[in-house]
């Protein structure tokens, strides 16, 4: 571990707390006056969670990136509102990616862990499924019709659901229900989300997330296919 990052031990419930009371009081004077709030139940927990996540992560693929500041892998708590119309300048949640280092990050699939004021959620996909990449996707499915097969295996004993909004009419009509399933959409990934829970409040939580990944890694394949492997 990075000096100045304590181990893991658990996120506390100060940190649903302090998003809460953040969602009715979002303006910079409460935030400042909570500050030390935040870096203390939000930030730290968060850091320890993301190092430690990381290098089990990083055995179930060893090209994911090695995060060495976990600061620069926490998606920032201020809002980028200049072209939202809702100016709220913080976040009620932070979330953390583990992808591997390449110019097209948004078409590579990543894994992701989101925490909000009432939830939490982890899995894996896209930032953008581009019509390119659906057609490699029916490439996929259709001429290693095993790697889909898997993932769909795999999904299916495993806590996740498979995500994305589906266009309403076929695209291509020779595609069976289970092909357009993961083959048109207009976004994909599958998703696991959670109330506050016992093990969110413990060490456990690293093995609870990486166990769940370890179960979807054939449809982590399925998605790193049409990236070349």
């Amino acid at each position: 571990m990075p000096a100045g990052v304590a181990p893991f031990t658990g996120f506390s419930r100060e940190m649903f707390r302090f998003f809460h009371d953040l969602g009715m009081n979002n303006y910079k004077e409460w935030f400042e006056q909570h500050r030390m709030e935040y870096l203390s139940a939000v930030r730290e927990p968060m850091r320890s969670f993301t190092m430690e996540l990381n290098i089990r992560m990083r055995e179930m693929d060893p090209e994911l990136e090695e995060i060495v500041n976990p600061d620069k892998a926490i998606a920032r708590i201020n809002r980028d509102v200049r072209f939202s119309k809702d100016k709220s300048p913080y976040r009620t949640n932070l979330w953390i990616t583990f992808k591997r280092s390449t110019p097209d990050w948004q078409t590579d699939p990543a894994f992701y862990f989101d925490i909000g004021f009432d939830r939490y959620s982890y899995g894996v996909g896209y930032y953008i499924f581009t019509p390119e990449m659906r057609a490699l996707m029916k490439s996929v499915v259709r001429s290693e019709r095993g790697v889909l097969d898997n993932a769909v295996n795999a999904l299916s004993k495993s806590v996740f659901t498979l995500g994305g909004d589906r266009y309403k009419r076929p695209i291509d009509k020779s595609l069976s229900e289970l092909e357009r399933e993961w083959c048109e959409r207009k976004s994909l990934y599958i998703y696991s989300e959670h109330e506050p829970d016992d093990v969110l409040f413990t060490r456990g939580l690293i093995d609870r997330v990486t166990n769940d990944f370890l179960t979807i890694k054939p449809v982590y394949q399925l998605f790193r296919s049409i990236k070349g492997g």
